[in-house]
């Protein structure tokens, strides 16, 4: 049975009379952790606590941990606790006068010592940092409670497949309407069903379904949650985490525990099929239909309560396992017993005999339990027929004594077809020691006597006492004194007769009598007369060896009297097949131990050489180039050109849509030549040393490396392998391929300048769409004015160090309206724009986004990287202005466009259902960034922000790419929709924390000397003595930020918009 045991129980409460985690600044404030052993043994623990975001990171600092009867003395870890037994803990919070205040969020970890693998327990919790003068406003934090309440000692029973109600009374302390939502973030959809009353804000008489509890200010009400688990979840203790948003505050984290325990349910049905049957001496089967209705695994074993005993039950399978709603058949054969057949000759009537089925040592069920029942009838025989075959018996002794007096004792015997000789010929080596390799083909000698009472000959072949290949060949009988069969008995199977006599010998020899094989140009088979006896012989029959092992081959007889028992049977020695042999690398090098890239090559040509025995059982070859932190370069897989192969050619695989001739020649792709060497001796035995051959193999990379430290790595994959056989493997030492060397040392690269920026016109006028007030407005536009949109002009020299160049329009408010961020690259598609090499940046004319009427200000944001540092300059336009278009006859009022986020997804999923991710980094390993995808209601007013970067987003734009710190942390993501014209806005969030899991080091290294004396430090290549660019990413290059040893630094640049998703 699968049942979720918990080895270890933790209670959380709060010492403080109020029991709502608020604190006012100064105070002491204390949680009550209780931690029980249900094992059997003693456990050791440790706790520890971590915070969520970065602005809880305080806690760590305010918080300690104390025995219950250990007071101001601090927490001594790992904690031993008993077996059965508890121990309470006291988690104290001293909160300095001066902390901020706020909702603080931190999580409580309790993990075994003794059980690594398994994840430690995690209780969420918070502690709220109260203003001193608005203490009595804190309380307005609604709150909710679960009737019934369950704790982790008395848990809420219930069977699978059933549902259980609790009541959620939910109280709205605020002084404001609050719609209230409740969830089960930790339970599947199908777990559990939320009912809530009907609001009382729908109008009398309107019938609507509501997703939420309505309630006013200070007002409470009730919603149910049913729990209805799946019928065949597995037995045990859930912990589902209730959970209580608020629309008004959704930031608000109000949580609390279900304790739940599924009863095991251990149904089982057994339907027998039929129930009823009649026997009579031979054997009847029963069908049994099982069929597992609990909901664990189950390992059934039948036994039968027969109440006669004279027939024997047995199961054709001892025991089944079963799945929880898992169906199976099982077989009940029944016979009767050996001696008791003949008391149904004494049956004047038919007797009816029933029998129990029961399970066998079933801790569920009652012994005297019957799961199913069945009755066999048995059937009674005449009483005439027992005298009758009795009789019958008498006759037929004496017929057969007649009989046997007048084949066998009154005349002699006629001789049988037998077979003389069967032995194995001496192999391709001249040894006679029964060893062969596989796909060898062995020959033998064989003859068999009086050859006309043959029928058929069966060729067996035996691997380990299993039959692995059966051979039939069919003897037709023919007269020998008839011209007219001469002709006729061409085909396969069949002998052609032609006597000839041997004055020598004196008998007659039949040369043209051959047993016809197909596949063979010089029949090995011929029959010889020697007075009646025909004798059949053949010299140098083969048989191909296919399986490797210890095989026999048997050779039988069958006469025509008696087609299915053999009249004789010859078996051969023990012959030994040897398994293909496995391909050996016997070295791995490169022509030059390092390479050096010039300026004529700047990638080096590697040649790898290496030799390998057994040339012909290679399959593939697979190269594999790494870097000394086994980092991949690339990976390649070389196969035979063809599959006879003659010159040796191995080509790099070609992929699955490469189907042009072309693409499989060796000219046309990289290629591995091997060329023979001599013989390998005193590696293998004697007779398998002319078998094996030494190659020497090339592969040359023609195009040239990169200039890298590389390994060269390759295994070689046999075309067939024993299931003991390993792979041969071999790797090169470093091979270095160095880079050009270093040129005198340029001159400092200067800084970008603005030396100009402004709009191509001090005025422009909104053009209106309909075309007669077009017309209109133009001429009574003035000359000066130029519609829109708004076109600028920069010129920016130095562009060498430019990482980006952003375009910010604001408001006549101040507020960001647009803004738009360009490349260099970029700029060098633009038709308005001439990039010249390293120098300088002219545009002209390049247009915004800026249509309607307004007064904007428009700043150039030059954003250039200086050594290790980024900076800025900006530069600033005045106040351009678009003037109105002229009045026009007013139009009907147009609804605005409500606001409507469709979806709001975190890589595919959808936020609210999982409102905080967790994501696990590694120091030494990128994570792979998150993509986040939204959808809102397009409309004329409808404007999309994404916070806290990179704020307005184009309406049509619904994908963006984050990348993922690998520092610890926690980040709010906000996606805000929001009508200009009504001010409607809706607001979707989700936290993205991020859990350094690195293993701590174990070795502290030593401090080089040589970065003592300002040295940079070659211990770690690639690392240098300033910090690098990975060790950049401050927002504020001017304020020094305590470097950690043991973080990767954040992300140098905020998130962008994926150009790919633009209009």
């Amino acid at each position: 049975m699968q049942t979720v045991i918990n080895p270890v129980a933790v209670t959380i409460s709060s010492k403080n009379n109020n029991n709502d985690n608020q604190v006012n600044p100064g105070d002491i404030t204390s949680n009550r952790i209780e931690i029980k052993n249900n094992n059997n043994s003693d456990i050791q623990i440790d706790i520890w606590l971590v915070t969520i975001d970065e602005k809880s990171q305080p806690l760590l600092h305010w918080c300690e941990f104390e025995k219950k009867d250990e007071i101001n003395k601090r927490l001594q870890l790992p904690l031993v606790i008993k077996a059965k037994e508890k121990c309470d803990i006291d988690l104290n919070f001293r909160v300095p006068p001066q902390a901020q205040p706020g909702l603080y969020k931190y999580d409580i970890l309790i993990k075994e010592e003794d059980n690594s693998s398994k994840p430690p327990i995690r209780r969420p919790q918070q502690l709220r940092v109260l203003r001193s003068d608005i203490t009595a406003q804190s309380k307005a934090k609604p709150e909710f409670y679960l009737e019934p309440s369950s704790n982790s000692e008395e848990p809420l029973l219930l069977k699978a497949g059933e549902s259980k109600e609790i009541k959620i009374k939910v109280e709205n302390k605020s002084r404001r309407v609050d719609t209230f939502y409740l969830t089960c973030p930790d339970l599947d959809e199908e777990w559990f069903t939320v009912s809530y009353p009907e609001s009382p804000f729908i109008r009398p008489g309107l019938v609507r379904e509501t997703d939420g509890l309505d309630l006013n200010p200070r007002q409470s009400g009730e919603c149910t949650l049913i729990l209805h688990p799946p019928k065949y979840i597995p037995a045990g203790n859930y912990f589902p985490t209730v959970q209580l948003i608020s629309q008004n505050n959704e930031n608000l984290v109000l949580l609390d525990v279900v304790y739940l325990k599924i009863l095991p349910n251990a149904s089982l049905i057994v339907d027998i099929t039929p129930h009823v049957q009649q026997i009579s001496g031979k054997r009847k089967c029963f069908k049994l239909e099982v069929s597992n209705q609990g909901n664990f695994d189950r390992e059934v074993k039948f036994t039968v309560d027969k109440r006669d005993d004279i027939f024997n039950y047995t199961f054709v399978s001892d025991s089944i396992q079963l799945s929880p709603a898992e169906e199976t058949e099982l077989v009940l054969k029944v016979k009767p017993k050996r001696w008791k057949w003949w008391l149904r000759c004494f049956k004047a009537r038919q007797e009816e005999i029933n029998f129990d089925l029961k399970l066998e040592d079933d801790k569920f069920l009652a012994p005297e339990e019957v799961l199913s029942q069945g009755t066999l009838i048995w059937v009674s025989r005449p009483w005439w027929l027992f005298w009758f075959l009795i009789a019958w018996g008498f006759l037929s002794l004496g017929a057969i004594g007649i009989f046997i007096w007048s084949v066998f004792l009154n005349r002699p015997l006629p001789p049988y077809p037998e077979i003389t000789e069967l032995k194995i010929n001496n192999n391709s080596q001249g040894e006679n020691n029964n060893s062969y390799k596989e796909g060898d083909t062995v020959t033998f000698d064989w003859n068999v006597n009086y050859l006309d009472k043959v029928k058929r000959i069966t060729f067996i072949t035996l691997n380990k006492n299993n039959e692995i290949n059966r051979t039939n060949y069919t003897i037709n009988k023919i007269d020998l004194n008839s011209t007219d069969n001469k002709n006729k008995l061409n085909g396969r199977n069949f002998f052609d007769f032609n006597l000839v006599f041997n004055r020598k010998r004196k008998q007659y020899a039949i040369d043209s009598e051959l047993l016809r094989l197909d596949n063979l140009e010089q029949q090995p088979c011929q029959i010889l007369k020697v007075e009646d006896n025909k004798i059949l012989k053949c010299t140098g029959f083969p048989v191909t060896l296919a399986r490797s092992g210890k095989n026999v081959l048997k050779i039988e007889l069958f006469t025509g009297e008696n087609s299915k028992e053999p009249i004789d049977v010859k078996k051969t020695d023990t012959i030994t097949v040897l398994p293909h042999p496995i391909p050996i690398i016997s070295s791995l090098s490169t022509d030059k131990p390092n390479y050096k890239a010039t300026k004529n090559l700047e990638k080096p040509q590697v040649t790898l050489q290496w030799d390998v025995i057994n040339l012909g059982n290679v399959k593939e070859f697979n190269l594999t180039a790494l870097k000394p932190d086994n980092s991949l370069h690339f990976q390649e897989t070389y196969v035979p050109i063809s599959d006879k192969n003659p010159n040796n050619i191995f080509i790099v695989k070609p992929k699955a849509q490469e189907t042009k001739k072309d693409d499989f020649k060796p000219e046309s792709r990289r290629t591995i030549k091997c060329e023979k060497k001599d013989k390998v001796k005193n590696q293998q035995p004697k007779s398998q040393q002319n078998r094996i051959k030494n190659f020497n193999c090339n592969l040359t990379f023609s195009k040239g490396l990169q200039p890298d430290d590389y390994i060269f790595q390759l295994s070689v994959v046999p075309t067939k392998q024993g299931k003991d056989s390993k792979l041969a493997v071999q790797k090169t030492p470093v091979i270095k391929v160095a880079p050009i060397p270093p040129t005198s040392p340029l001159p400092p690269i200067p800084n970008p300048q603005i030396i100009n920026f402004s709009t191509s016109a001090t005025s422009y006028q909104e053009v209106i769409s309909n075309t007669q007030d077009s017309k209109t407005q133009s001429k009574s536009s003035s000359k000066k004015t130029v519609p829109p949109p708004i076109r600028l002009n920069w010129n920016i020299a130095n562009h060498q160090k430019i990482k980006q160049i952003k375009i910010v329009a604001l408001d006549s408010q101040g507020s960001l309206y647009w803004q738009k961020p360009y490349s260099v690259e970029d700029l060098k598609k633009l038709a308005s724009c001439d990039v010249e090499a390293n120098k300088n940046i002219s545009c002209t004319g390049v247009p915004t986004d800026i249509n309607k009427a307004g007064s904007y200000k428009f700043d150039l944001v030059v954003t250039y990287k200086d050594k290790e540092t980024y900076s800025e300059i900006i530069k600033s336009t005045p106040n351009i202005k678009i003037q109105p278009p002229p009045k026009k006859t007013p139009k009907p009022s147009v609804p605005p466009t409500p606001v409507k986020i469709a979806y709001f997804k975190v890589n595919g999923e959808d936020a609210s259902q999982n409102p905080k991710r967790i994501i696990e980094v590694h120091k030494e390993i990128q994570p792979p960034d998150i993509i986040l995808s939204w959808k809102v209601e397009e409309g004329e007013d409808i404007e999309v922000e994404l916070l806290p970067s990179p704020g307005l987003v184009p309406t049509k734009q619904n994908s963006l790419s984050i990348p993922i710190s690998q520092s610890p942390g926690s980040e709010t993501i906000t996606l805000k929709a929001k009508n200009k014209q009504t001010g409607e806005e809706k607001i979707q969030s989700v936290v993205i924390q991020t859990v350094d899991i690195t293993p701590p080091k174990q070795v502290q290294p030593l401090p080089n000397p040589q970065s003592q004396q300002g040295l940079p430090d070659i211990s770690n290549p690639g690392v240098s003595g300033n910090n690098s660019e990975d060790n950049s990413g401050n927002n504020n290059p001017t304020q020094q930020q305590p470097s950690n040893p043991d973080e990767l630094p954040p992300m140098e640049l905020p998130p962008q918009l994926d150009s790919t998703s633009r209009d």
